[in-house]
């Protein structure tokens, strides 16, 4: 029971980090464009079309090898990233140009925002549509309790950040429209800190742009605390909800008769259960965010470290203690005392997945096995074994061996060169 609660809790905890900004940032941006007086004919084309594209992707990542998930996220980012770019400017220059530009300065954000909620939304679709799949595996019945869990931790997140992205549209169109263009403004900038990161990311891995360390350390920053961000972009609405509680607290003033006034009182009584439902929501989504994934996460450590013989600068491991297909962790004290962690897995018949117990994007946490799965430490992803031993993603980075009469040898100058990695 307690293996089927952590997994009914993965999904609650990966759907709110995958869907919980996007969705706040459809809704104040939504909410901005009502406040501005305009439709949203072409905002539900665009929210169409972006679950049709969606479900179209997830079937191709599904059933082929023609979508190549990563460069379909930088081309639609990098499109968004121009949109946004545009779109601020726009919003915060419409003062100065609205009587130069009237008819450009109405309409362009009209035109920038339903590419700007299709990006948004289309971006984490494909994969949220995918994970029902994983919800039967090859040996289990819809009728198992693995199921059933599964399934009330993916509903139970959506419901939750659907609520919480709609509650906070119905709070912001209450609000002036300074203070939601405030709110919007910082709310993007939020977005555009992790997606300058991953775009940064693409083209270093790839060797497109050189490599800047304070850019680099600002990647690591986002990557490791993509929650922190998350929790960011709630507070932020919450300061919507707060000021609107704010604004609901003055004295009401004259009435023409008692009618008004009570009418008034409902509306400003409707005004903050919203708000309070917005806080309601937003603490539970900081909840599942902290304690409910430091639960979800308890229990799952590094296996200890195996011993190997170290012959002058290699490193020997018998074959037969590394061929059952297990994930083995070794550890080499470098020159400095530096422990330097790799770990080695049979992939098939003929051929090792080695590398580094650690990776570019998520740094020296390591890797463990659940399930004859070998998972990141840090945000679980599931490693596909057969590319243990290459360069990209959360991929171990890799480690040079050979195989000589029986034994895996490893250069220790190789380890060596990556002890800063486990400093």
């Amino acid at each position: 029971m307690t293996f089927c609660l952590k997994i009914m809790l993965k999904y609650l905890i990966e759907v709110v980090q995958e869907l919980t900004l996007p969705l706040l940032l459809v809704a104040v941006l939504c909410a901005l464009h009502r406040l501005r007086g305009g439709t949203f004919i072409a905002v539900r084309w665009a929210l169409v079309l972006a679950f049709a594209a969606a479900l179209a992707v997830g079937y191709l990542k599904l059933n082929t090898r023609v979508v190549n998930q990563e460069y379909l996220n930088f081309a639609t980012t990098s499109l968004w990233l121009m949109a946004v770019l545009v779109y601020l400017a726009v919003l915060w220059t419409e003062g100065m140009l609205s009587s130069r530009l009237p008819y450009l300065m109405s309409a362009l954000p009209a035109i920038l925002l339903p590419w700007l909620v299709f990006t948004l939304t289309f971006y984490p679709l494909p994969n949220f549509l995918l994970h029902p799949t994983d919800f039967v595996l090859a040996d289990q019945s819809i009728y198992s309790n693995d199921f059933l869990f599964k399934s009330i931790g993916y509903l139970a997140s959506l419901t939750l950040v659907l609520t919480l992205a709609y509650a906070l549209y119905l709070v912001l169109v209450r609000l002036p429209y300074r203070t939601v263009r405030v709110l919007v403004t910082v709310l993007l900038l939020i977005e555009l800190s992790l997606i300058v990161s991953e775009l940064y990311s693409f083209l270093l891995v790839r060797r497109f742009v050189p490599m800047n360390r304070t850019l680099f350390a600002l990647i690591k920053f986002s990557f490791n605390n993509a929650d922190f961000f998350l929790i960011a972009a709630l507070a932020v609405g919450a300061a919507g909800a707060l000021r609107l509680m704010i604004l609901n607290g003055a004295p009401l003033g004259e009435f023409a008769n008692p009618a008004l006034r009570r009418r008034q009182l409902a509306i400003q009584k409707r005004a903050n259960r919203l708000a309070v439902l917005y806080l309601t929501c937003a603490v539970l989504a900081v909840f599942v965010l902290t304690m409910v994934q430091s639960y979800a996460n308890r229990g799952f450590t590094l296996s200890a470290a195996e011993p190997f013989e170290l012959k002058g600068d290699l490193i020997e491991i018998p074959l037969e203690r590394i061929n059952d297909g297990h994930l083995h962790r070794f550890s080499y004290a470098a020159s400095d005392g530096t422990e330097v962690r790799f770990i080695v897995i049979r992939k098939n018949a003929v051929a090792f997945g080695v590398g580094l117990d650690a990776c570019e994007i998520c740094g020296n946490t390591g890797y463990y096995e659940r399930d004859g799965q070998v998972i990141c430490m840090l945000c679980d992803v599931v490693m596909n074994i057969n590319t243990i031993g290459y360069k990209g993603g959360c991929n171990p980075i890799p480690l040079g061996y050979s195989i000589e009469e029986g034994n895996m040898v490893i250069k220790t100058v190789d380890l060596e060169r990556e002890k800063k990695r486990f400093k």
